[in-house]
This record gives C-alpha cells, sequence and structure tokens, in this order.
C-alpha cells in the first residue's frame, strides 16, 4: 500500500495536474478591430419554422423582384453550390419557389439583364421573360452545348457564358442562338484542369476565377490573359492561396475574393492591388468537442486534445521557419500577424452596388459566423461592417434593401435569407469612413492595449526576436512567475530563425523543462539541445575517435534534431543550381568560378542567419535530418565554410548518379 502511495504522491504535484489537464488556449492573439461596427436591423425574409433552408447560393434583383437559388434540408439530390429557383414578389411579402419548366432543375447561376432572368442548370441555360414570363431553354438546337456554365457576363446587349471547363459562348442582339469563342479559357494545369467557379463583365473585359487562377479576356480580343502569382505578392500564408469569387467594378477592373483577402486588378494595365488579411496564430485548447452536463471528459479525450493543440503549435513554428526562409529571397520582410489592411478574414462574396461595394468575409476563426463590409471602392476607403449568423454565400441589393444570403447548414434554426435596410448603410458621412491602409501610429495605439503575452507573441511570428526578449526578461531578468509558454516564446526567440543564440536558447528550454515538466510546450521541447552543442562536444574531444557514418536518430515530428527549431519545410527535391557531372574533390585552395558559383547558390538558399556559413540546422533542413554532419564538418568548428560546403555538393552529386546533378536535393 506504502508502495502505491509512493507512485501515486511522489510525483510532483505540477506534474501530475498539468499532464492531466484539457490544454488551455496557447499562442493567444485576439483579432484587431479596424473597421468602424454597423448596427442595421436584420430582418429574415425565410423563416426557419416555415421554410426548413439550408443555403441561399445565388441571388438576382431586377424590376423589383428578387430571385434566389435555394438548398433546402429535404432535398437530398442538390449538392453544395445549387439549389431550386425562388423568387419574392413585393405584393405578396414572402419568398416562393417558381413553377413551371425550370421547376424541376438545380440552378447554379443567376443573372439579370434588363429583358431576362439567366439560370443556369444540370444540363444547359435558361432564360426567363420578364414582359411575359415564358421560360426559353437553349441546349444543341440553339447552338449551346455546355452541360454547366459558371456564369454569365454581358456586355452591350451581347451575354456570354463560360462553361466549367473553358468554353465560352455569346448570344448578340437580336439573335436565338448562341456563338462559340475561338479560343476557351484554358486551366494552369491541362493534365489536371480546375473548374471555372465564378464569370462577370466589368465594362469591355471578361473574367473568370478557379481555385488557382484567374483569366481576363476582352471582348473583341481572341486570347484569354491568364494570371496567379500577381495575387501572391505580400501573401503572410505560406500556402498558396484559393480564389472564390469574381465581380467587374464597372470600369474595366475586377474585385476578386479569396481565402487570403480582397483583391483588385486592371487586365488592361496588370495592376494589381492586394488586400491581405492577418494569419491566426492562436491554437484552440479545451477538448474541441461538447461534454454532456454532470459528465466529465475520459482521459482518451483529454490526451486526444492535447495531442491536437501539440500538432497544432508544430503547425505554427513550422511556418514560421518556413516563412523566415522565403524573407531571405524578399526585398520586403512579410509576416503573417502585422496587419497590413483591414480586412478581417477570408472573402466569401462579393457585390457591386453602384460605387459601393459589398464585401462577405468570414469571421476570424469563428466558422459559424460571417461579416459584412461595405466600401465605397472609387476612394478605396472603408464604411463599416456588421455580423451576421453564417458564412455568406451570395449578396444582392435593390434601391432600398440590401439581400444576404446564408449557409445555415451548420446551425440549424437560423434564417438563410436576411434583409437589410440599404438607405441608412450607405449613408454614413465621409469623415467616418477609414482608409485600408494601416498607419504605424495607430498600430501602435492598439498594440499598446494589448496584455503584455499578446504582445509577445505578435513580436514572435512578427519576426521581432528581440522584441520578445524586451517583454518577457527585462534587464535578462526571468521572473519566477513566467509559466510555461512565456519560457517556450522566450527559448525560440534564441533559435536559428531569432537571435541565433544557443546558449540561451539551452537555458530557457531547462527552465522550461525544470518549472513546468508535464506542459504541453516541455513536451513538445522534448530532449532537444541547440545546433552547436553536438559539434563543441566533439571538438572538445578530438582525441577521441569519430563514430561510424550512420542515420541520426530521428527527431521529434516538426523539430529538428539538435535545436528544437520545427523544420520549415521538407529538403527540395528541385535543383539549386544545375550541373553536368560531379567535379572532383574540393581542397582548401582556390575554387574554379564553376565551383563557386554553386556555393554561393547554396549559401544564397540556405543560409538562413545570413552569416556566410551553414550551421547543423542549415545543413538538416538542406540534406536531411540523417545527414553525416562529422564527414562534412572537417575542421570541427561546428559550421560549414565554402570548401566545406563544396565537398557536400560533390557527395551529393555522386549519390545523384549520372546525369544533370543537382545540389539541395
Amino acid at each position: 500500500m506504502w508502495v502505491l502511495f509512493w507512485i501515486l504522491y511522489a510525483v510532483p504535484v505540477s506534474l501530475r495536474a498539468e499532464t492531466n489537464a484539457v490544454p488551455p488556449d496557447c499562442l493567444v492573439l485576439r483579432r484587431l478591430e479596424w473597421i468602424p461596427q454597423l448596427r442595421p436591423r436584420l430582418i429574415p425574409a425565410l423563416p426557419p419554422a416555415v421554410y426548413p433552408v439550408a443555403a441561399v447560393e445565388e441571388l438576382a434583383a431586377a424590376r423589383g423582384r428578387v430571385w434566389a437559388s435555394i438548398r433546402s434540408w429535404g432535398d437530398t439530390n442538390l449538392n453544395k453550390g445549387r439549389g431550386r429557383l425562388w423568387s419574392y414578389v413585393e405584393p405578396l411579402g414572402r419568398f416562393e419557389p417558381v413553377r413551371g419548366p425550370v421547376e424541376p432543375h438545380a440552378v447554379n447561376a443567376l443573372m439579370a439583364d434588363a429583358k431576362r432572368l439567366w439560370l443556369g442548370l444540370d444540363g444547359g441555360i435558361a432564360s426567363i421573360d420578364f414582359e411575359t414570363g415564358a421560360t426559353q431553354p437553349y441546349g444543341p438546337a440553339q447552338g449551346f452545348v455546355t452541360s454547366e456554365v459558371a456564369g454569365f457576363a454581358e456586355s452591350e446587349g451581347t451575354v456570354a457564358t463560360l462553361g466549367r471547363f473553358g468554353t465560352l459562348w455569346f448570344l448578340p442582339p437580336g439573335a436565338q442562338t448562341f456563338a462559340r469563342a475561338s479560343e476557351s479559357a484554358s486551366s494552369e494545369d491541362p493534365r489536371e484542369p480546375k473548374p471555372w467557379l465564378d464569370f462577370t463583365s466589368s465594362k469591355e473585359w471578361m473574367g473568370a476565377v478557379s481555385e488557382s487562377l484567374a483569366s481576363f479576356r476582352h471582348r473583341q480580343a481572341q486570347h484569354w490573359i491568364p494570371l496567379s502569382k500577381e495575387f501572391a505578392n505580400g501573401n503572410p500564408r505560406t500556402d498558396r492561396l484559393q480564389l472564390r469569387c469574381i465581380e467587374g467594378d464597372g470600369g474595366g477592373g475586377f474585385w476578386i475574393g479569396s481565402d487570403a483577402g480582397l483583391h483588385w486588378l486592371n487586365p488592361a494595365d496588370n495592376i494589381v492591388e492586394n488586400r491581405f488579411a492577418p494569419v491566426s496564430v492562436t491554437v484552440p485548447g479545451a477538448l474541441g468537442a461538447p461534454v454532456t452536463p454532470g459528465f466529465r471528459p475520459t482521459r482518451a479525450a483529454q490526451a486526444a486534445a492535447r495531442q491536437r493543440v501539440l500538432g497544432q503549435i508544430r503547425d505554427r513554428m513550422r511556418d514560421r521557419a518556413s516563412r523566415a526562409r522565403e524573407n531571405i529571397a524578399l526585398k520586403h520582410r512579410v509576416d503573417p500577424v502585422t496587419p497590413s489592411s483591414r480586412i478581417p478574414g477570408a472573402v466569401t462574396a462579393l457585390h457591386r452596388d453602384g460605387p459601393w461595394l459589398w464585401v462577405a468575409t468570414r469571421d476570424g476563426t469563428v466558422t459559424n459566423r460571417g461579416r459584412v463590409l461595405l466600401m465605397h471602392h472609387p476612394t478605396r476607403r472603408w464604411v463599416g461592417w456588421f455580423q451576421v449568423g453564417g458564412p455568406v454565400l451570395s449578396m444582392v441589393a435593390d434601391p432600398a434593401r440590401l439581400w444576404i444570403g446564408l449557409d445555415v447548414s451548420g446551425s440549424r434554426g437560423v434564417s438563410a435569407l436576411l434583409v437589410a435596410d440599404r438607405t441608412p448603410l450607405v449613408s454614413v458621412p465621409q469623415d467616418r469612413w477609414v482608409r485600408d491602409t494601416i498607419l504605424p501610429e495607430e498600430l501602435g495605439e492598439k498594440l499598446a492595449l494589448l496584455p503584455v503575452r499578446e504582445r509577445a507573441v505578435l513580436a514572435f511570428f512578427a519576426g521581432q526576436p528581440e522584441r520578445v526578449v524586451e517583454l518577457l526578461a527585462p534587464d535578462k531578468q526571468v521572473s519566477e512567475d513566467l509559466d510555461a509558454e512565456g519560457l517556450f516564446l522566450l527559448a525560440f526567440a534564441h533559435d536559428l530563425v531569432g537571435l541565433n543564440q544557443p546558449e540561451r536558447l539551452d537555458e530557457y528550454l531547462d527552465l522550461l523543462r525544470a518549472r513546468h515538466p508535464g506542459s504541453v510546450q516541455a513536451e513538445l521541447t522534448g530532449s532537444i539541445r541547440s545546433a552547436r552543442a553536438a559539434p563543441r562536444l566533439e571538438s572538445e574531444s578530438a582525441a577521441e575517435p569519430r563514430p561510424a557514418a550512420g542515420p541520426s536518430p530521428e527527431p521529434p515530428p516538426g523539430t529538428s534534431s539538435e535545436a528544437g527549431t520545427p523544420s520549415p519545410v521538407p529538403p527540395a527535391s528541385e535543383a539549386e543550381v544545375s550541373g553536368s557531372g560531379a567535379p572532383s574533390s574540393p581542397s582548401q585552395g582556390d575554387m574554379s568560378d564553376s565551383d563557386r558559383s554553386r556555393v554561393d547558390a547554396v549559401v544564397r538558399k540556405r543560409d538562413l542567419n545570413r552569416d556566410g556559413k551553414l550551421s547543423l540546422i542549415e545543413v538538416r533542413l538542406w540534406l536531411g535530418a540523417s545527414v553525416d554532419w562529422t564527414s562534412l564538418d572537417l575542421d570541427g568548428n561546428g559550421d560549414l565554410g565554402p570548401p566545406e560546403i563544396l565537398r557536400a555538393i560533390v557527395e551529393e552529386d555522386a549519390k545523384a548518379g549520372p546525369g544533370p546533378g543537382s545540389p539541395g536535393k
């Protein structure tokens, strides 16, 4: 019995408490608000008790009537993005399904011109005449053979529609049959084509977007202009952005929404404006799932929550290291957390309303909420924003009202269609509008209101390690009350990506493990040491024989085995430089111009701290975690100089075999 007592209670209390507890929120950094908030009265247009609607996919308005593509809960034949045609008739004051030929068809696109409502259907397209109410289908007899369209565009009476996979069709004024354009809008990768998601027009230009590509064409031209990389300039995310929607500005330019923010492009002049939302680095703790009142979570649920938090912190650290590597080649540094625009999140829908632009975004990390923002797009100034009870899929405005279509499939009991009085929203005085650019003084005022910990988190991911030390360890003194996350930030502020002081990194890691042994941060660090610890021990014991070459032990997931710095990406498979054959083994003397250029190419890409040499961490990011460091570091000083780097290039070329060799695999 006494043995059992010792086993249960001899373990430090802090270890038992932290190990068994559900992890709290980590790396907390609240979102800063930069746009004035509006508070309009939102009226449900589809009461959920009467109309079991899951989503309003598309909206169009013309002649005092509003049309909607509505997906109901019980309609199992409809996929996401498709619905049945409903309409709002002013005298009746309610939405009703449209009866007739289009009733059994799924609708995925809507556009209203001066005379007709155009519908993209499952199998083709159709139009409804506003005067007579007659439905006109378009199929092979009318020269149209595409089964599904991405959207419609209209310019000077000519109606254009784009098929999901790029076929463009025109219907000139007065014509009864469609004409096919000579050239289709091609996907970025013809071997794996991405369907076009949205299609619209702006004056004499047409534009379309897929997940990864935007393409534009003048109405009188024959060729498309594809663009993709232009939207990535200044992107704070390390992964590629995804385009979602497009809207013309009425003057030849286009507004484009993506998961990274809002973009404007003029295809005639190839001018792009990017407005990126800052990245959220906060890792939510708790269980991640509700627990019935009166019940306690199981150990398995607690362990799953802990592993989820561990994995997400590793992801944040990998992205930090990856961003540091990408910043080497950038003229202006980019960081994920310092706001460069007032846009709050990913853009889900756009609607141009004369000089106004309605922008719908995600409400940060709250997936069952959305935001509607109003911009005066000639001046690029924000008027305000308000919150709605679900992600916004569509918007349309008439002279008196703003109609907002939501996806409430994750929030039963919420109306999928909301109506707001438009006049008060567009009547906000101009002196209350705010420009999109955030001045340094304004940013400083906001940051001064944050707690010290949140300022440290922002500085850590913004690439300001000296600021982290200033906030958490003023005068180099570590408070006894500093918790596990504070010590974690303080330690890795001195890693290779930060201040590059391995001794301080080791010191703070030792404090973290001693004070908070059961924390998620201590578990993340494991038993790792700094990058210079192993080389220094070898140089001090040079008389002892070196161990035989062999694979190094695998580091914990997301970290290197020496420094604990999360590995940004797997070693690149593309060539650093092109070469033809393996040169002879280098000497310590002068290198040839070709050898020097190969070494310079590797140093430019792999030297993260810009000291002209490669440390163990940088070499492992280049050649992999199992690299034999002792065979490369010939002088045992803990770094690879140019001759040693060239030797590594030669060995990699020899392993690659005959053919074009390349270091940096």
